[in-house]
């Protein structure tokens, strides 16, 4: 691993101003060009941090994007299609030193998926984390409850670690859950960065549609990694993604749910360190 740190920057996008989080190549002989990771959903640039210390020595300069509606960036109304994304991307690209790799885990696989396919010519290889293209209507459900049971604010910062303890990753994780998605206010209450409206918006409308036609056009160099225990990327839509598009690679990571980035950066750097490599 590598302890270089990223560098917090403001980028100018057609729909505002965006946050990323900047990290040098290492070493003069770091490949050319840049890596762009795009997070999921509810998610932030910062979740790609272990995976992008762990590609190490070599790697080379990786910028990743608060997406609309997260963080730091914008919440335009209305607006949270993959193609919305995708323009965000395409926005990003155009300021970047090529070639591009791009790097995608779920919500921002998706937008990554329609990114190959609709502009193979911004980009050198694609990694698509964890995500299908199917419509899911019964995903849109559940997910849109989770998030409209979230309470709007909590009234300390033990209450909201209380929250990011759920996910039973312990006290690291909980810190990082408050520090990256919460802002502390002057009366000591946290409230969300991003906002709520926008992920729900963002689940229903990206999953109300299939991007199957996309995922078939990919002729990029594209991998498809799945945690083996996601409950997200099931394994029947696996076996279909692979027979409608066999020139993807695949790997799976045994043990893993869904959260690769935040759950398995170590295995998931070494499979992308290894696919940059054999890609070129």
């Amino acid at each position: 691993m590598t302890d270089v740190p990223p560098r917090a920057r403001t980028v100018a996008l057609a729909a505002g101003l965006y946050r990323m989080l900047d990290w040098p190549g290492v070493d003069a002989g770091s490949p050319v060009g840049t890596a762009v990771f795009l997070h999921g959903l509810s998610g932030v640039a910062e979740v790609w941090g272990d995976t992008v210390d762990a590609l190490g020595r070599g790697r080379p300069r990786c910028v990743a994007l608060d997406q609309r509606g997260h963080g730091h960036s914008p919440r335009p109304p209305g607006a949270y299609a993959a193609s919305d994304h995708l323009g965000d991307l395409l926005d990003l690209v155009a300021q970047l030193d090529g070639p591009v790799r791009l790097v995608g885990h779920s919500m921002g696989a998706r937008v990554a998926m329609l990114a190959a396919a609709r502009h193979p010519e911004a980009f050198s290889s694609v990694v698509v984390v964890d995500i299908g293209p199917e419509a899911w209507k019964a995903n849109i459900d559940r997910t849109a409850r989770l998030f409209a049971a979230m309470p709007e604010s909590f009234p300390s910062r033990e209450a909201a670690l209380e929250l990011g303890r759920l996910a039973g990753r312990g006290d690291e994780w909980a810190d990082r859950f408050v520090d990256w998605r919460l802002r502390a206010e002057r009366d000591g209450t946290y409230t969300w960065l991003g906002s709520k409206d926008a992920l729900i918006e963002t689940v229903r409308v990206q999953r109300a549609r299939n991007y199957w036609g996309d995922w078939d056009r990919i002729e990029l160099p594209a991998l498809l990694v799945r945690g083996g225990d996601s409950k997200e990327l099931r394994p029947r839509i696996v076996e279909q993604m692979r027979a409608r598009n066999p020139g993807v690679r695949f790997c799976e990571i045994a043990g893993v749910g869904h959260n690769i980035p935040m759950e398995a950066p170590v295995e998931l750097a070494a499979v992308i360190d290894a696919f940059w490599h054999e890609a070129g």
